[in-house]
């Protein structure tokens, strides 16, 4: 694994707090790291203009709250499911967790994936 100066690290004035850190880099994705100081409003996680989609198997409970029509208790479980059976296969298998029906489904699936 590389340093994580070895794309030159962060700036002195990065606001890193604006950003979520946890988030994977895929090929192509673009990132816009703002400056202390900088509205952020635009890059808050959640946002409507987030950047990508949200990965079922990796996004930590408050990211998937984001989601329309999943709150805490959805969101918990969706985490509970994967890591008691593993990820998941495909973005249709989101149903297979207690309380996450067709509605549901069909509200979220442009916004997630699963990598």
């Amino acid at each position: 694994m590389r340093s994580p100066t070895a794309a030159g690290g962060r700036t002195a004035d990065a606001d890193l707090s604006a950003i979520n850190l946890a988030t994977r880099v895929k090929d192509e994705d673009h990132w816009h790291f703002p400056r202390i100081g900088d509205q952020t409003a635009s890059v808050k996680v959640g946002a409507a203009d987030r950047q990508g989609k949200i990965d079922l198997n990796s996004a930590a409970p408050e990211l998937l709250q984001t989601l329309l029509g999943i709150g805490e208790v959805k969101a918990l479980a969706i985490v509970q499911h994967r890591e008691a059976h593993g990820p998941f296969a495909s973005v249709d298998a989101v149903v297979d967790v207690q309380g996450i029906g067709a509605s549901t489904l069909t509200a979220i699936r442009d916004l997630v994936e699963v990598r």
